[in-house]
């Protein structure tokens, strides 16, 4: 766990602790089934985070407040039995790789900030998608 000085805007209102898991080295789980909830809110990647072709089949899965330093590749990715995706408050600093996705539930971008280019092709947001606050820096 490390520490981070949040904001009072970070504790009260997103909910974010001031210790954080951090993954040093880069993480790469491809065609997958990930069962059961996943929560991967308040960390740290350090390098590329890949997710590629994966089935999440959980009902909640959490990326909130998330820092990824790297490439974050989901494409082709389903979350296909989740009720829920958040990625609110996320920051992805380099690329955000979506192409392909599909949401079957609520996905949640809501103040997430994009620093290097942000890729929906082709992605499928059958219930509501929330972008309210996002930031985008890079445009294709």
């Amino acid at each position: 766990m490390e520490h981070v000085v949040r904001t009072e805007h970070n504790i009260k209102f997103l909910g974010l602790a001031e210790e954080v898991k951090l993954i040093a080295s880069s993480i790469c789980i491809t065609n997958s089934e990930i069962r059961g909830n996943v929560r991967f809110g308040n960390v740290i990647f350090m390098e590329s985070a890949i997710f590629k072709g994966n089935n999440f089949r959980g009902r909640d899965v959490n990326f909130g407040a998330t820092y990824f330093n790297g490439i974050a590749d989901f494409s082709d990715t389903k979350f296909k039995y989740t009720r829920f995706v958040n990625f609110k408050g996320a920051d992805f600093c380099d690329d955000a790789v979506f192409v392909g996705v599909n949401f079957s539930g609520r996905a949640n971008f809501e103040n997430v900030e994009f620093g290097g280019y942000a890729d929906f092709e082709s992605a499928e947001f059958v219930d509501n998608g929330a972008f309210g606050g996002a930031e985008f820096r890079k445009y294709f």
